[in-house]
């Protein structure tokens, strides 16, 4: 068992983790004996280049879709507005009607 310990930042010595990774591997000339490059650093590398992998992916599909969605999300105020706009015109519609309605005027009673 190696143990390295390195005196730089974690983030300067996760990138190169691959380079330590390779030059173990390539060091092992037995097929009896395996090498492996463990630890937080290397576990957070491997999840970074998984990360970046699978964006990549997400991304392939989702930029074709992200138009269209952005399209119907322009609509969204157009169709908001609507019941608005039509309560507005049965509210005139309605005034409109009482107002032409024949008034049935009652003479005040004299007595």
């Amino acid at each position: 068992m190696a143990v390295l310990n390195f005196d730089a930042a974690d983030a300067e010595v996760q990138t190169h983790v691959v380079l330590v990774r390779d030059t173990v591997t390539a060091g092992s000339t037995s097929d009896a004996l395996t090498a492996y490059v463990t630890g937080g650093l290397a576990v957070d590398a491997d999840m970074s280049d998984l990360s970046m992998r699978d964006l990549r992916t997400v991304e392939l599909f989702a930029l074709p879709v992200a138009p269209r969605r952005c399209s119907w999300s322009s609509a969204l105020p157009v169709a908001a507005a609507l019941p608005v706009l039509a309560g507005g015109v049965a509210v005139s519609v309605t005034l409109g009607i009482i107002h032409l309605r024949p008034r049935r005027r009652t003479c005040p009673s004299s007595s």
